[in-house]
């Protein structure tokens, strides 16, 4: 293919890489330039000019040289007329089909009079303006009149007369080459008038100190601020311009003094001045026009959003069972969560679909680790559950995430969850929107279609909503919210159309079907690593059952196998998914790879832990009514039981198989003493320790004396007495009595009567004895 020799005239001026050339002459190479500001000549061949027309922001002008630019000049510096304002253009419309008119009338002049060389005239054209009228109407494809409307001015084209007609043909046959017609006719309407300042000269350089010194401050004051400001200043120059014979000057109104500062400076300055640099970049940043990802999955947003909306508890019919104090605090819970309820939604960039959604009123990492785990897992169950329509985003993984600096999104549990799923956090900067603007643009989106019409919302600001009570209309629980939000994310969000960036007014559900039979989704994410990054951990001990974490009961035959192979016996790292119970990962020491085990009570089986703990704390409510009926139940039979038993053992004789505290003490002080408990009676005259108090009939025993009375007493064996005569002191060893036993009827009570000593073992304890102590109650024995 050859290079094109492009014949640009000598004077012509041309823009290379912000060079302004002007080119001097042309050979059969290429052409020769100078530069403008510089003066130095370089040559530019064929090839080069081609190759630079290429780049992007070339400029080659070569009308200059032939017309003089005389239209751009006419237009007051406009290089065409579509730059000018709407009723200067329709004006030059309605020019150019009368002078085309015009040349259709005087070419059908020349044929009706054989001269090729006629032309039409001002009273020609004027006589035949109803012939003008019907030809523009044709070119124009608007209504023309040939009489003025009555009572001002409106839309209302109307035909000129002679001398005008033949001005308007005359400017649009007299363009050159590369000169348009339509700038030819065009009314110079926006030069007209006087455009010079009426102002004082020393006025404007007072009205410029004036909003120096006041107007440009960051508490951004007003302009009726600033006019006192320059009153001040105004009347301190007219006691000088008095004294010097000089005229006072006039302080000029707001209107005038804004429109000085808007000659003075654009607004992004202004803006600068009063708003600071952070802030007018939030909101004059430029936005971006690329598109930002090719996979479903490869590039997401995440945010938070304060949702005002109020929630209530009356409306599922727990207010009125509920007494005054409760009903008090459960205000206060709800003005709370009222405050604090946040919107967290997890955007794909590439389709615009919503990943995950969440309702909480804690944004902290804990939410948005599960908005996490939501996007990267099947949504069947919320389509199941709120009977959605559309088939919900399926489980994808996650490349690159972009977040603000969110309490809840800007931490290390997120960061390290978002890594351990093999993907990047980028954290957006502050009061910067343009660097995650799809999710903010959903927000807007999800702000004015759904939560503004929702029972209970308080609208987008403070007082937004003045004659709305959110708070008696606030019918909404939490639940039935997370129903709407999840209705409007799967089946109404992606069916609208969208305007964005490389949208092209597509739905998103259709851009995503598009995108993954082409490019298709980021791959999956493995499900041990899953539950390892964005799962609940608990450190507990295995055993022949398994694991058992929150109550929930998990083993496999591997997780066996490997427990008896490296003998594990300490605490075992568990995670499982709060979204799914059916499968949980453990962690061994000493084994390198996860341990996938599955759970063993399948009523629990593809329930989520929030649900499996309700549905036990269900199990476990009772009211407090039926609670103390079953308790009184329990204590009357185990009371009766009890006394049953004890009647079981008096009729039995049974002997008594417990020990009371004092005898435990005694024992056990003698045996860490390291000594055995020998029985011993008192020592004649002498009374045990810790008995002074008890008279002399402690430790006695019942025994009949007639058929009426009962004598108390203690009866003890008397020991074999040696050979040391009256010297030797009879030592009585104690009977121990079950006092916790009933006494027996007299009746049933037989006479002791001695007998020999039995024979017993060298282990056994020595018989009581059967000598009687000293009676109480002498008095009965009259």
């Amino acid at each position: 293919m050859p290079v094109p020799r492009y014949a640009i005239p000598v004077g012509s001026e041309l823009r290379l890489h912000t060079r302004d050339l002007t080119v001097v002459g042309q050979d059969e190479h290429g052409y020769t330039v100078e530069d403008t500001a510089s003066g130095t000549t370089t040559f530019i061949s064929f090839e080069q000019l081609v190759d630079q027309l290429k780049l992007p922001g070339v400029r080659v002008d070569v009308l200059g040289p032939t017309t003089g630019r005389r239209l751009e000049c006419r237009l007051g510096g406009f290089v065409s007329s579509e730059g000018l304002p709407v009723m200067q253009r329709q004006m030059a419309r309605f020019h150019l089909a009368i002078a085309n008119a015009m040349d259709v009338l005087q070419e059908e002049l020349r044929q009706k009079t054989g001269r090729p060389d006629a032309e039409i005239t001002s009273r020609y054209a004027d006589a035949n303006r109803e012939r003008i009228r019907d030809i523009a109407q044709d070119y124009l494809g608007e209504k023309i009149h040939l009489t003025p409307p009555r009572g001002g001015q409106g839309r209302y084209w109307t035909l000129y007369r002679g001398r005008t007609l033949m001005k308007y043909a005359r400017a649009a046959r007299g363009v050159g080459p590369g000169e348009s017609p339509l700038d030819a006719v065009t009314p110079l309407d926006h030069l007209k008038g006087n455009a010079t300042s009426r102002l004082p000269a020393r006025l404007r350089e007072l009205m410029t100190k004036a909003w120096e010194d006041v107007g440009l401050d960051l508490k951004a004051p007003s302009v009726a601020s600033v006019k006192k400001c320059l009153e001040v200043l105004v009347k301190a120059e007219n006691q000088v311009r008095s004294r010097n014979c000089l005229g006072p000057l006039i302080t000029p109104s707001q209107a005038t003094l804004k429109a000085h500062r808007d000659r003075i400076m654009t607004p992004t300055e202004f803006s600068i001045a009063t708003l600071g640099e952070r802030e007018t970049r939030r909101r004059s940043g430029r936005g971006s026009t690329d598109m930002r990802a090719l996979l479903i999955g490869e590039y997401v947003e995440i945010d938070e959003c304060k949702a005002s909306l109020v929630v209530s508890a009356k409306a599922g019919g727990v207010w009125e069972r509920l007494g005054q104090k409760d009903q008090s605090a459960l205000h206060e819970i709800d003005k709370e969560i009222r405050e604090r309820l946040h919107i967290l939604v997890m955007l794909d960039v590439a389709s615009r679909m919503p990943l995950a959604w969440i309702v909480t009123d804690q944004p902290r990492a804990d939410a948005t680790k599960a908005l996490l785990r939501m996007a990267t897992r099947d949504k069947s169950r919320e389509k199941i559950l709120y009977g959605c329509e559309n088939e919900p985003m399926p489980s994808i993984g996650i490349g690159h995430v972009k977040a603000d600096n969110g309490p809840g999104l800007r931490n290390a549990v997120v960061i390290g969850a978002v890594l351990g799923v093999g993907g990047i956090l980028t954290i957006a900067r502050a009061y910067s929107p343009t660097d995650k603007p799809y999710i903010e643009r959903m927000f807007g989106t999800l702000e004015s279609v759904l939560l503004s019409l929702i029972h209970g919302y308080t609208g987008r600001r403070p007082g937004h909503l003045p004659a709305y009570d959110a708070v008696e209309n606030g019918v909404l629980d939490l639940e039935l919210l997370q129903e709407i939000l999840t209705r409007f994310m799967v089946d109404e969000y992606p069916s609208m159309r969208h305007a964005g960036v490389g949208m092209g007014m597509r739905r998103p559900i259709e851009v995503f079907k598009e995108i993954n039979e082409t490019r298709g989704c980021f791959p999956p994410i493995d499900a041990d690593h899953r539950r390892i990054a964005l799962g609940w951990e608990q450190s507990v001990k295995a055993s022949d059952e398994g694991v058992k974490v929150f109550g929930i009961s998990f083993n496999s035959d591997r997780l066996q196998a490997l427990r008896d192979k490296h003998r594990v016996s300490g605490r075992l790292r568990v995670f499982v998914d709060p979204d799914n119970l059916n499968s949980a990962t453990v962690l061994l020491p000493n084994v390198t790879e996860p341990v996938q085990v599955q759970i063993q009570f399948t009523a629990f089986a593809d329930m989520t832990l929030p649900e499996v703990q309700d549905l036990i704390a269900l199990y476990r409510k009772e009211d407090p009514t039926a609670t103390q009926l079953y308790e009184d139940i329990l204590f009357r039979l185990r009371r009766d039981r009890q006394l049953q038993l004890r009647q079981i053992a008096r009729d039995k004789g049974l002997s008594r198989s417990y020990s009371t505290l004092d005898e435990a003490a005694r024992k056990a002080k003698s045996l860490l003493a390291g000594s055995r408990i020998v029985p011993s009676g008192a020592l004649a005259g002498t009374t045990r320790p810790g008995r002074i108090l008890d008279g002399p009939g402690a430790e006695t025993f019942i025994m009949p004396i007639s058929d009426e009375m009962l004598i108390e007493g203690m009866a003890s064996e008397p020991p074999a007495r040696g050979n040391g005569g009256e010297h030797d002191t009879p030592v009585p060893l104690p009977i121990v009595v079950d006092t916790a036993v009933d006494p027996v009827p007299v009746d049933h009570l037989e006479p002791i009567k001695p007998t020999a000593a039995p024979l017993r073992n060298k282990d056994s304890r020595p018989s009581a004895g059967a000598i009687l102590g000293r009676p109480k109650n002498l008095r009965e024995l009259e």
